[in-house]
């Protein structure tokens, strides 16, 4: 069963050569080579058509995931400057070019997406691990076609309709919850959810809408907060 890796190359903060012989590129195979060697499990390591570092692993992915966050502080060592050397492990896959090429671009999605320096496809298992693989630039957008009218209210008044719509929806739409969290009257509760439906054009008892508002949400390039109680407007 083939298990996918790779390594995020040497991503430059600034320029300048990789360590040992060869570019950056060639360098981050020789690193998943390495790292990978004393595993024991057969691999090809080299680089691909669209010159990223990639390698076909025959062991269980969490072994494989474990011996990489091993390996990784020795050869990140070796890299100078603010260069990050980073690494995608994908799903175990049947050994067919089809599931192989499946289980790498999922390797290639959590790498872009994850913060960490060892990602796995394991993470794709929520929204927001979703999420993180899409290029902020797209996510930003949808964030602002969905959610600008209520950004645009709440910089006029001193009520978060925003806050408001993240509470409701944590709190599974239950008006009572929600109205227990912001301190507020259960009947300010629907005046809010009014005031959101009729600027996003949205109605939060339909189950589309409200994963559409929900994305959005999380799509916001700062965590969206409710603001301190206060008198609804």
């Amino acid at each position: 069963m083939g298990v996918p890796a790779r390594i995020d190359g040497c991503r430059a903060g600034e320029a300048g050569d990789a360590p040992g012989d060869g570019p950056p590129v060639a360098w981050a195979a020789y690193a998943l080579a390495e790292a990978l060697h004393p595993h024991g499990a057969p691999y090809p390591a080299g680089t691909d058509r669209g010159g990223r570092s990639a390698a076909l692993v025959a062991a269980p992915v969490e072994q494989v995931a474990e011996r990489l966050r091993r390996a990784r502080p020795a050869l990140q060592s070796r890299l100078t400057g603010r260069r990050t050397l980073r690494v995608g492990v994908g799903p175990a896959a049947p050994p067919a070019p089809a599931a192989l090429r499946a289980a790498l671009v999922q390797a290639r999605y959590v790498l872009e997406g994850s913060a960490g320096p060892v990602a796995s496809a394991a993470e794709l298992d929520s929204l927001d691990g979703l999420l993180r693989g899409i290029p902020p630039e797209v996510t930003a957008a949808f964030h602002a076609r969905l959610l600008a009218p209520l950004a645009a209210h709440d910089r006029e008044n001193s009520v978060s309709l925003l806050g408001t719509l993240a509470v409701f929806l944590d709190h599974d739409g239950s008006w009572a919850r929600t109205a227990e969290a912001l301190c507020i009257h259960v009947n300010t509760v629907h005046y809010r959810i009014r005031r959101i439906e009729e600027l996003t054009g949205r109605s939060l008892a339909r189950l589309r809408d409200r994963l559409d508002l929900r994305t959005a949400l999380l799509c916001a390039p700062q965590p969206v907060r409710a603001q301190a109680p206060a008198q609804a407007r």
